[in-house]
């Protein structure tokens, strides 16, 4: 899995390290200049107190010319409950476990192995700690007060756990339809649920909503946890999907007659439970679960059914009455002969 992920960073001093908040953008348009790829994006690391586990990142240049890449490896923290990251310059933490080497230089289109290898402390508490191994055309820069002034750059995180007794515990906070609406005339309805970890390690939680009608026929089935994001330990999460129809469309259309003929191929209508199942944790699986309920009533497609159904309705009863009398005229004039 390679990472074309352009971290852009804003430099805020707090408590005397260095907080960097990160915007992810992805790269949709062709590379520019400087431009590098690293992969994989997430690398997952086990390993016991006072024990070297290796690992390596592979850099691709995707330039014609040579450059000169350098290292800077920094700890991550969830700075929100929307997956958005921070990251501190530390003076401990698995930031200062990962050994790797200063600087790499790639020629024109090269890709090279990254080595690095983490030397776990042999006091460090079993549970999760997390980096992020950056590289940058532009070398670490002193500024004052001795934090690190930093440009743009592209990291690959580094999920390590110390293995040994690690204390599990996570819970749904909350699941509800988004902004807690709970009418809608229809599809997309959005969802959302915050999970906590109150554990040592990350979590990440992996299920299905299921959406259920009146009848309890499964209606649909989506991912609860689509990007498969993980939980941070003593940290919470808000995750969000969508129950879309066939358009897949995340907004419907504003005028009347799209909207009526929108409602007809995504057709919902009534009370609908709505289930989020999960399961988590590492060796023994644990679940949770959650439910709400919704209700969907498409106004504009029941007021030209109604209105449909209405002028069927008197243009039959006219025609009835047309071909009675015409039956009656009949039988009339055949007794009159």
């Amino acid at each position: 899995m390679e990472s074309k992920f352009l971290f852009s960073f804003c430099p805020i001093r707090y408590a005397g390290f260095l907080v960097v908040p990160v915007f992810f953008m992805i790269l949709l348009l062709p590379a520019t200049a400087r431009a590098l790829t690293v992969s994989p994006v997430r690398t997952e690391i086990s390993g016991d107190p006072g024990s070297t586990q290796s690992g390596s990142i592979k850099a691709t240049n995707s330039e014609n010319t040579s450059i000169t890449y350098y290292t800077n490896v920094q700890t991550f923290e969830a700075a929100d409950e929307t997956g958005n990251p921070t990251f501190r310059v530390t003076k401990s933490d698995l930031a200062t476990w990962i050994n790797i080497d200063s600087s790499i230089t790639l020629g024109p289109k090269e890709t090279k192995d990254l080595p690095y290898t983490v030397s776990v402390p042999k006091d460090a508490d079993p549970g999760g700690y997390f980096a992020v191994i950056f590289l940058s055309d532009s070398p670490p820069a002193k500024s004052q007060g001795g934090t690190v002034s930093l440009g743009s750059q592209i990291g690959s995180l580094v999920l390590f756990r110390v293995n040994g007794y690690i204390q599990q515990g996570a819970d749904i906070l909350e699941f509800d339809a988004k902004s807690h609406a709970h009418w809608y005339t229809s599809l997309p309805v959005s969802f959302y649920y915050r999970f906590q970890n109150s554990g040592q390690s990350w979590v990440r939680p992996l299920g299905d909503i299921i959406v259920q009608n009146f009848f309890r026929r499964t209606a649909a089935i989506f991912p609860a946890n689509p990007n498969e994001g993980n939980v941070l330990p003593q940290s919470i999460r808000r995750f969000e999907n969508s129950w879309v129809g066939k358009d897949g469309l995340v907004t419907p259309p504003s005028k009347f007659w799209p909207m009526v003929a929108f409602q007809w191929r995504n057709f919902a209508f009534g009370p609908y439970t709505v289930k989020l199942n999960l399961a988590y944790g590492s060796g023994s699986m644990q679940s949770a679960t959650a439910a709400t309920t919704v209700w969907i009533f498409p106004w504009q497609l029941s007021l030209v059914v109604l209105i449909a159904a209405l002028i069927i309705f008197f243009l039959l009863r006219f025609g009835i009455r047309r071909y009675n009398r015409w039956v009656i005229t009949s039988v009339q004039k055949g007794s009159r002969r």
